[in-house]
């Protein structure tokens, strides 16, 4: 069971989305969403981004190491993204 406070970490101090969140602690999102609502967690409304200038420091951290030979799977992980992720980093920023 994802106690209140892994799903506080990851939901809203690091600002996971319920999907991030979800593949992060090994649940389908769905059980995060039933979670937040359980502990009384306010959700983001959707289409809430992170801050533009961290989201922009992950992002050329993401590209550095796919430039150097990082496997997309490797980088997801690194980052706690889902491999998907990794490829709309990639595929914005014209790679």
């Amino acid at each position: 069971m994802i106690s209140k406070e892994q799903l506080l970490e990851a939901y809203v101090e690091r600002g996971l989305s319920a999907r991030e969140a979800a593949v992060e602690l090994g649940v389908h999102y769905q059980t995060i969403h039933n979670l937040l609502r359980r502990y009384e967690i306010p959700r983001r409304k959707t289409g809430v981004r992170q801050d533009p200038a961290l989201v922009a420091q992950r992002d050329d951290m993401v590209l550095a190491e796919f430039d150097a030979g990082k496997t997309v799977t490797g980088i997801a992980r690194r980052f706690k993204l889902s491999r998907q992720g990794v490829y709309n980093i990639l595929r914005r920023r014209g790679r």
